[in-house]
């Protein structure tokens, strides 16, 4: 199990729903809690990984100090981003009143400085691999233990009471509703005793408010201090809208955003209309799980049309993109991506750390740690064998008293971040290959243990089928042929490796000690 700390950004001293939709709930979900102990806070703690959200505390100086922080201790720094925040700025001078100077270093410096990134589209992976060159996408995904898996709450008809066409959103997306006013003026003016306009977050200019002044449109309040999983909650008990909208401004920030409106109205069971653009275009198939419209005036007022007077395609939108969520997109489905990005940047930095290690000791300790492995060889694999040496072969290994050294993998899928999810099949399979071909050992030095960690189906395919010819401190080495355990049977006992000791010349039977 790892430690994995959180520093989450919080805004007016509270924590965003990014934060729980990123971070707090996959990383606690039921298929991680085995795997991870996640711990959140404001401020530094030494762990296994220490992830950093957005502009974290909004300080270049923290920014600075985080990383010094984690390089002391040797830890894994996780940068995670959910918006295009640097698409606020123009030749790095800030476009919005959120993005000052100092958070756009900010940014820069935390991406640029850790040891892997997390997105949430394939759009803003492509913007921060300018940056650093290991970043993984992992699209959100809903908790299902915040909504109601049963029948959804809408109604099944909109004869016996007006419409109800509603809007989630933030107080900064004052300008998404503003773009299709005269629509939704025209709308609700057109269908004025069979629809209203219901709001809920959205304002943060009362101008947004006066533009529908005399129409029939009220806003919900859910309680300004109501954090993610209670609000969802909230939702899912007290709305009752027949359809809701999502516009969505094009330009360089919008494009890097998610589906997450999408999410949450299907989960709901509320069918939506969605602005075109490429944060819908991935999961909305037009007149099945959404209606798709372009950003002008008169395409979203046909789509809230085709909305109030088809009931029946409404009914079918909603039903198919709940069941698209329910079946492809909770947390159930998709929580070890989040695991399995982070054991794969954790992985990717302990053996970067590993071979840094050997690179930096004296020549006397490489010398003297190639020299037990060595010696671990010699005494568990017989001359003249086959023998795969887990990582790079160094020089030291290449030459064993006559024994043939190959390297295991031969390409560099375990480092490839894109390919998290094959990695254990990949492994499994490779070393099938391989051994069908001759293999006849494995070695894996103490700079490759962190494969048996992280790769548990390897490892478990090891242990489950092959002899432990050598288990110590420096290496390990199996013995690639197939073993038949009864229940009651005991695997052999490792062979411990004698060690000389220099002053006496005794053979001293021990663990061997770990470079360093």
């Amino acid at each position: 199990m790892i430690h994995v700390h959180v520093l989450c950004e919080r805004f007016a001293g509270e924590l965003r729903c990014s934060s729980y939709i990123r971070l707090l709930l996959p990383l606690t979900h039921a298929t991680n809690v085995s795997h991870i102990r996640m711990t959140c806070g404001r401020t530094y703690k030494k762990a296994d990984i220490v992830i950093a959200e957005r502009t974290w505390e909004q300080d270049l100086a923290a920014a600075e100090e985080l990383v010094k922080n984690v390089r002391r201790d040797d830890g894994c720094l996780v940068y995670t981003i959910d918006d295009d925040l640097l698409a606020l700025t123009t030749d790095g001078v800030p476009q919005n009143s959120f993005m000052t100077q100092p958070k756009i270093r900010l940014v820069e410096l935390l991406v640029r400085e850790s040891h892997g990134v997390l997105v949430t589209t394939d759009r803003l992976k492509q913007k921060m691999l300018f940056y650093n060159n290991r970043v993984l996408t992992i699209p959100n995904a809903i908790d299902e233990r915040l909504f109601n898996s049963g029948t959804a709450p809408v109604p099944q008809n909109g004869n016996e009471r007006p419409l109800v066409m509603g809007y989630m959103g933030t107080s900064t997306h004052d300008a998404a509703i503003l773009m299709i006013a005269d629509a939704l003026r025209r709308s609700l003016r057109k269908h004025r005793r069979a629809l209203t306009f219901e709001l809920i977050g959205g304002v943060g200019n009362r101008a947004t408010l006066e533009a529908f002044a005399g129409l029939p449109m009220n806003v919900l309040r859910s309680g300004d201090s109501m954090k993610y999983p209670a609000f969802i909650r909230w939702m899912a008990q007290t709305v009752r809208w027949d359809f809701a909208i999502a516009p969505l401004e094009d330009n360089a920030f919008t494009r890097g955003k998610s589906d997450i409106k999408f999410l949450d109205y299907s989960a709901l069971g509320i069918p939506g209309i969605y602005s075109r653009v490429p944060a819908y275009l991935g999961s909305v198939s037009h007149r099945e799980t959404g209606l798709l419209v372009d950003n002008h005036a008169d395409a979203w007022e046909d789509a809230v049309d085709f909305m109030v007077s088809r009931h029946e395609v409404r009914a079918e939108i909603a039903r198919n993109a709940r069941s698209y969520v329910w079946t492809r997109r909770t947390l159930t489905q998709n929580a070890a991506h989040w695991r399995e990005a982070l054991f794969a940047i954790l992985a990717a930095r302990q053996g970067a750390e590993g071979r840094r290690l050997l690179g930096k000791g004296t020549q006397h300790q490489r010398s003297r740690f190639f020299e037990r492995v060595r010696q671990a060889i010699c005494a568990g694999v017989p001359a003249d064998s086959t023998m795969l040496i887990a990582g790079r072969i160094s020089d030291e290994l290449r030459d064993v008293g006559g024994r043939r050294a190959q390297q295991f993998p031969r390409d560099g899928w375990m480092f490839d971040p894109e390919r998290i999810g094959e990695r254990g099949r990949l492994a499994v399979a490779h070393l099938e290959e391989l051994r069908h071909l001759g293999a006849e050992f494995l070695v894996v030095p103490a700079t490759a243990f962190w494969w048996l960690d992280r790769v548990l189906e390897l490892k478990q395919h090891l242990e489950s089928r092959y002899r432990t010819a050598v288990d110590e401190n420096t290496c390990k080495i199996f013995a690639l042929r197939l073993v038949s355990r009864r229940p009651s049977e005991q695997s052999p006992a490792p062979l411990i490796v004698p060690r000389v000791d220099n002053a006496s010349g005794n053979a001293i039977a021990e663990s061997a000690t770990t470079l360093g």
